[in-house]
């Protein structure tokens, strides 16, 4: 996922998203829809200044950019939607034009990838990349980005070829690099990755946290629990230096840490992230497991946890709010050990996006539901891509709670 920095340039990736759905509006101004408290976001006093000056030259792009550019940083930091918005009323009156400036349109197709409109967020790239102006190398990255993000890895690969000259050899060998660790040729891409490690030790916080957590998942995959483990720490340590994190590098070594049960670890790196729902997630599961082992503390933390996260998904679910299906389904899975529901929000999912991660809750969720043939979407991919992953390839222990 922070990223932003090389942001929609990189994978526009994403944690969180704002919603596409017509606003709540209450019926009686009584009603009370939220208490908001003070801000205490990292970034919230530069968020403050950049509106104060945008709001003062309302016509200015520049500053309604600058403002727009920190709202969306903050937002994939705190996995909060509310600030997506902010970053998009502020650009609102340029999105709006037939012509959007490349921008605004590379920033706008971050924001729709982060709602989950993945046809919206690629129209705009095309835009971008056919333009073939100073925008176009930075869409090639981020429609890289989204194929990968979509199970794509043979057009992640062209994109990624197609840079040329236009970006630094580092950002295109990471980009080729996760590309060809997706079709069958893990080894090959972690020791491009390696090979790059030298070159990233100057380069911005941002691209060296991608090389590690690229790194850290390819290696997890291969089944190199302690290389992918020290890179995961190593990016954490970087992003804690400089007060930011990433909640889906979070997520990802909390997997990590989850699948070999290392859940003191995982309960240690998540205790400050209880408010974002795949953090919390990912809490819940290491205390249930340290409460069945034995920690009543942790299984009472686990029964308080997984009850928030019902209710937040609950939520979700009446706003017409379907961007958490991954989450949810592990959820189901994982806490509420519904594996028929697991496996109905997991292929919901997949139609959607097919990380690796995603393959992995829909085959458990299969296995658990005793449903096999429903996994025929996964096996197929699985063959398509010819991905080397020691999760996918045997389910284990961790398929079923």
């Amino acid at each position: 996922m922070r990223r932003l920095a090389v942001g929609a340039a990189l994978l526009l990736s994403a944690a969180a998203a704002a919603q596409g759905h017509e606003p709540y509006v209450p019926a009686d101004d009584s009603v009370i829809v939220e208490h908001v408290g003070l801000p205490r976001a990292p970034g919230a006093v530069q968020l403050r200044e950049a509106r104060a000056q945008s709001v003062a030259e309302p016509g200015n792009y520049a500053l309604a950019l600058a403002y727009a550019r920190v709202a969306v940083d903050i937002g994939r930091q705190e996995d909060d939607p509310r600030y997506f918005g902010y970053a998009e009323s502020a650009l609102r009156p340029w999105l709006e034009r037939a012509e959007p400036p490349p921008e605004a349109r590379l920033l706008r197709a971050s924001l729709q990838q982060a709602r989950k409109d993945f046809a919206g967020a690629r129209r705009d790239l095309d835009a971008l990349v056919a333009a073939n102006g100073p925008e176009s190398a930075q869409a090639l990255l981020a429609r890289a980005g989204l194929h990968l993000l979509q199970g794509e890895p043979e057009a992640a690969a062209q994109d990624c070829a197609a840079l040329g000259e236009r970006v630094d050899s580092l950002l295109r060998g990471i980009c080729a690099a996760n590309a060809r660790a997706l079709r069958g040729e893990a080894v090959a891409g972690l020791a491009e990755l390696e090979a790059l490690r030298p070159a990233s030790a100057s380069t911005s916080l941002p691209v060296r946290a991608w090389l590690l957590g690229s790194a850290a998942a390819i290696a997890d995959r291969l089944g190199r629990y302690r290389a992918a483990r020290a890179d995961y720490e190593e990016a954490q340590r970087l992003l804690a230096a400089a007060a930011t994190r990433d909640p889906g590098l979070l997520a990802a070594h909390a997997d990590c840490l989850l699948e070999h049960g290392d859940d003191r670890e995982v309960v240690a790196l998540l205790a400050g992230g209880r408010r974002i729902d795949s953090l919390l997630l990912r809490l819940a599961i290491a205390e249930q497991s340290l409460g069945a082992a034995g920690d009543t503390a942790q299984a009472q933390n686990a029964a308080r946890d997984a009850a928030i996260l019902d209710e937040r998904f609950r939520e979700a679910r009446q706003r017409g709010d379907r961007l958490h299906l991954r989450e949810e389904a592990l959820y189901q899975l994982r806490l509420a050990q519904n594996p028929a529901a697991a496996l109905q929000l997991a292929r919901e999912n997949w139609a959607m996006q097919r990380e690796p991660v995603d393959a992995r809750i829909f085959l458990r969720a299969a296995l658990a539901a005793r449903a096999a043939d429903a996994a025929q979407p996964v096996l197929e991919w699985m063959r398509r891509t010819r991905i080397e992953d020691v999760y996918l390839a045997q389910p284990g222990p961790a398929a079923v709670p």
